[in-house]
């Protein structure tokens, strides 16, 4: 989900009009080691301040309860 906010005074100064808030949770996709949201939506390129938003902890499994994960894939999550 993407919500794209406009104000004619300006966010953050006068010339800063436009802003960007980008949401995403990603699952684990029909292929092996996929995503069900590739990398490229959810950093996109944009000529407006952008917030993105979203669990991208791939690691760890509160990030996405149905995929089966390595001991070494949550050994990282641990820190």
């Amino acid at each position: 989900m993407a919500l794209e906010l406009f104000t004619p005074n300006g966010f953050f100064n006068p010339s800063t009009t436009g802003f960007m808030v980008i949401n995403s949770y990603s699952t684990k996709g029909r292929l092996n080691n996929t995503s069900s949201v590739p990398p490229d939506i959810i950093f996109p390129a944009s000529p407006l301040p952008t917030l993105t938003l979203g669990d991208l902890n791939i690691y760890h499994p509160t990030a996405d309860p149905l995929r089966v994960f390595k001991e070494d894939e949550l050994a990282t999550s641990t820190p």
